[in-house]
């Protein structure tokens, strides 16, 4: 049989669990909100960087979850790494972006001199990846891109 004590704590229960709903859902609000204007603001960014003259733009990118997430520019090119990373070290370095690292990748275990140069400001992360020996049907040669939320820098 329901008392009335038994009562009063179901409905202090369920009042509990919705303040804590109430509670989560403002800061996933909030975060989705701050993740919203970094994506602009990066996006802008992005935007502002001119490309090598011998590199052609393919399409912009841009994948985001919640609080994280990533845009890019996805280019054709014949230069070289070398002339590619010069080129960006000096625009990124302008805006205030500091390097990290060179990470060589491989692509299914296979080493096709596949790297991401990554580079830190804040917590977030510029990075070129450079597709080395490996072509797709649209040529890509490289993408320069900027990611927040992810834990990469910071």
């Amino acid at each position: 049989m329901l008392t009335k004590r038994n009562l009063v704590l179901i409905c202090v229960g369920v009042g509990l669990i919705f303040l804590v709903w109430v509670v989560i859902s403002v800061g996933e609000l909030r975060a989705y909100r701050n993740s919203q204007r970094t994506k602009t603001e990066l996006e802008h960014e992005l935007a502002q960087i001119p490309a090598p003259s011998a590199a052609t733009f393919i399409r912009h990118s841009v994948v985001m979850k919640g609080s994280h997430g990533v845009v890019s520019n996805i280019y054709q090119s014949d230069l070289s790494y070398e002339l590619v990373r010069a080129h960006y070290e000096k625009e990124l370095s302008e805006r205030g972006w500091k390097f990290r690292s060179v990470d060589r990748l491989t692509s299914w275990g296979k080493d096709l001199g596949q790297t991401e140069t990554v580079y830190c400001r804040g917590n977030q992360k510029a990075y070129i990846f450079w597709t080395g020996s490996d072509r797709t049907r649209e040529n890509i040669r490289y993408t320069l891109g900027f990611s927040w939320g992810l834990g990469d820098c910071g």
